[in-house]
């Protein structure tokens, strides 16, 4: 997927400011491109009278040409949803922080941005073109999040580094969407071989505890043999049941079967309703 970026993002010190859907500016990114300073951190900043007041201020609703009252989106916006975090605030914000870090500071944002306004100019045909692609950000970030094979998670992942870089925003790693359990496929076949061999008559479960389901690996192979089911390979299937959830792995212990009256060497689970 190829797109040209919507606008010219702002770079101040060499470092792009990233923006909100709504076109607010991120103050982390102002504070790291001012320099860094742990005492010009956005949060002491907003704790000074000068910063609250300009809050409430631009809070307040203003009055379009007929007279009506319009209110405009929140001057000062947190995020914290793992990709984009950080303090964005509007433009008379923007300024207001710059001068209280620094005058010298505060007239390389003025520059920057004066620069930025006269490259481009975001009006209405572009603003939702603009909040649309942010939306179709979203949407992909939700089908990484659900995509079932590597193939479909790195064409995916080529699209949102592509949006994320039109956008000025970050792109999360491809680790990031990593499947929950890469060993889900093993235990859904191995849990599924057992409910048939279960269903069928086989008594496997040495356990004497109903809640609890104890498991010798070798009489599940062999019954699945027998019975003609598929399970997955025995290497790869010894590391998946170890991180079973559904039911869940408790350990590998001696169990005092009630089906042999001997003691024999199980995997326990605890068990659900999705085996019982």
């Amino acid at each position: 997927m190829s797109t040209k970026p919507l606008s010219p993002p702002l770079i101040i010190a060499h470092t792009q400011i990233r923006r909100d859907p709504v076109g607010r500016y991120c103050l982390n990114d102002l504070h790291q491109a001012s320099g860094g300073a742990k005492r010009h951190q956005p949060a002491n900043w907003l704790r000074t009278d000068q910063a609250q007041a300009l809050v409430a201020e631009l809070q307040k609703p203003s009055k379009n040409e007929e007279g009506l009252l319009r209110y405009e989106e929140a001057p000062l916006e947190v995020v914290n949803d793992g990709f984009a975090n950080g303090t964005y605030a509007v433009k008379e914000l923007v300024y207001a922080y710059a001068m209280w870090i620094s005058p010298r500071f505060h007239l390389e944002v003025i520059r920057a941005y004066d620069a930025l306004v006269n490259s481009r100019s975001l009006g209405e045909a572009t603003l939702p073109a603009y909040r649309a692609t942010h939306a179709l950000r979203a949407r992909l970030v939700a089908m990484l999040g659900r995509a079932g094979s590597a193939a479909e998670r790195q064409a995916l992942h080529d699209q949102l580094a592509q949006l994320s870089q039109d956008l000025g925003l970050p792109c999360p790693p491809l680790a990031a969407f990593a499947p929950p359990n890469p060993h889900a496929g093993t235990l859904a076949r191995f849990w599924d071989t057992f409910r048939r061999l279960e269903d069928g008559g086989a008594r496997l479960d040495h356990s004497r505890h109903p809640g609890l389901l104890a498991l010798n690996l070798n009489e599940v192979i062999e019954a699945a043999a027998a019975a003609g089911l598929p399970l997955p390979p025995r290497p790869g299937l010894l590391p998946a049941l170890r991180h079973s959830e559904q039911p869940r792995f408790l350990g590998a212990k001696a169990v005092n079967s009630p089906l042999s009256r001997k003691t024999v060497k199980c995997w326990v689970f605890e068990r659900g309703s999705d085996v019982t």
